[in-house]
C-alpha cells in the first residue's frame, strides 16, 4: 500500500514540474504578446505637413519670399497632432525669389520635411524709353554710344567695343551698368555726372551746342543770321 501511494507522489510531483517549467512568466508573456510598456509608451515624431498655406503664394520677380500665415502640424506615432513652430524652410524667408514659375519651398522639422509650391512671375524686360534710343556722341572725348531697346553699345572706329545693360528707364532717367545715370535735358541733350551727351541728328541743336560750350557767330552784315559757331568758354552747365 505504501509502495503504491509513493508511486502516486512521484507522479504527481512530476507532473507539477513540467507544469511549472512549461508556463511562461508574467513578464515573457507581455512580452511575446508585444505588451512590452518600455516600447509602448514611447513617442516618436512619425511626419510633418502643411496644416495652413501663408497669406501669399504668387510673387513678382525678384520679391523677397514671406511666409508669414503658415501652419506646419506634426504628426506622432501616438496619432496625435500639433502644430510646431520651429521650423525651418529652404529658400529661406526673405530671401529672393529669381526663378520665376513654380517653386518649391520645403520645410523641414527635425528629420521630416513638408513641401508647398509658390508662383514666381517671369522675369521682366527692361527697356529703355523711346527718347534714349539712337545714337549718342559724349561731349568731353568724342565717344559714340548707340542706345537700343535692352543695351547701350560703345563703337570705336564703327566697330561695337563694349556693351551695357539698361538697369532701369523713365521718361527722365535711364540707368546703364557701369555708365551711370543719364537724365534728359532737352530733346537732343542728355547728361550724366557732368557730361553731356549729343543726339547725333537730334532736335534743338541751337539749345544743344550752347550747352556743350559753343554759341552762334551772326554776321554783322546780315541781321540775326547765324554764319557759324565759336567756342564758348563762360557756359555754365
Amino acid at each position: 500500500m505504501k509502495k503504491r501511494f509513493s508511486i502516486i507522489g512521484i507522479v504527481f510531483i512530476s507532473l507539477f514540474i513540467i507544469f511549472m517549467t512549461g508556463c511562461p512568466t508574467a513578464p515573457e508573456e507581455e512580452k511575446k504578446n508585444g505588451n512590452n510598456d518600455s516600447t509602448t509608451s514611447e513617442v516618436v515624431l512619425d511626419s510633418i505637413y502643411i496644416s495652413k498655406e501663408p497669406n501669399k503664394t504668387n510673387y513678382e520677380y525678384n520679391a523677397t519670399l514671406d511666409l508669414t500665415g503658415l501652419e506646419v502640424k506634426a504628426r506622432y506615432s501616438d496619432k496625435t497632432e500639433k502644430v510646431i513652430t520651429e521650423w525651418t524652410s529652404n529658400p529661406k524667408t526673405g530671401a529672393k525669389l529669381t526663378t520665376s514659375g513654380f517653386v518649391n519651398i520645403v520645410i523641414s522639422y527635425q528629420t521630416k520635411t513638408a513641401t508647398f509650391r509658390i508662383r514666381v512671375s517671369e522675369k521682366p524686360i527692361i527697356t529703355a524709353d523711346q527718347y534714349y534710343w539712337g545714337t549718342w556722341q559724349r561731349m568731353d572725348n568724342g565717344q559714340t554710344y548707340i542706345i537700343e531697346e535692352k543695351d547701350v553699345f560703345l563703337f570705336e572706329d564703327e566697330k561695337a567695343t563694349n556693351t551695357y545693360k539698361i538697369i532701369s528707364s523713365s521718361q527722365n532717367e535711364l540707368k546703364v551698368s557701369t555708365l551711370g545715370i543719364f537724365k534728359k535735358q532737352s530733346d537732343a541733350v542728355m547728361i550724366t555726372g557732368a557730361i553731356p551727351y549729343l543726339r547725333k541728328g537730334g532736335s534743338n541743336l541751337s539749345y544743344t551746342m550752347k550747352l556743350v560750350g559753343f554759341e552762334d557767330t551772326v554776321a554783322t552784315n546780315y541781321e540775326n543770321s547765324i554764319v557759324g559757331r565759336a567756342a564758348k568758354t563762360d557756359y555754365i552747365i
